[in-house]
């Protein structure tokens, strides 16, 4: 997200990757019926994966929306990202499934999260309280942190998950 300190808008920036173009055309067509950007087709690049995997991916802003402000000063204090207290209200099913298949198709160098252990164990705690979910989280290089489901809680979060998710996927 962008907020330009002049002005009370925000642009949020899209970017969306996975080896399925007809998953990436359908979350654009989402945002561009329901009015949050361009009906502009976006550029789909291609970058291959560690695995050799072909990987396609595109950057879309939004519209300079003055309604979600509330949204960019939830999740950003002094620029810095946080998590707020009421996190655990915003963490629904679909939002589970879009942070499952967005881990799946990362971007190289990609860090979405740059988060104090205090953050960390609070989302530990919410998917546990919330829905259930025992998860580890490690620490995957100096500034980069993930969370893992346990063995114990798989089936748990596949039923969760399972209906939000293309079949083609």
């Amino acid at each position: 997200m962008k907020k330009n300190k002049f002005d009370d808008g925000i642009i949020i920036t899209f970017i969306k990757c996975s080896d399925n173009i007809e998953s990436l055309m359908l979350f654009y067509n989402y945002l561009v019926n329901n009015g949050y950007c361009k009906n502009k087709k976006p550029k789909i690049k291609k970058i291959i994966s560690k695995n050799n995997k072909v990987l396609y991916y595109y950057e879309i802003d939004s519209y300079k929306l003055y309604n979600l402000n509330w949204l960019f000063d939830m999740f950003y204090k002094n620029n810095q990202k946080k998590i707020p207290e009421n996190f655990k209200d915003f963490l629904s099913p679909i939002c589970l499934t879009t942070w499952y298949l967005d881990s799946i198709y990362k971007l190289p160098n990609s860090n979405l999260f740059n988060l104090k252990i205090e953050d960390i164990n609070y989302i530990q705690k919410i998917l546990k309280d919330k829905y259930n979910l025992e998860t580890v989280i490690r620490l995957e290089s100096k500034e980069k942190v993930s969370f893992y489901i346990k063995n114990s809680s798989i089936s748990a979060f596949s039923n969760i998950v399972k209906s939000h998710i293309l079949p083609s996927l």
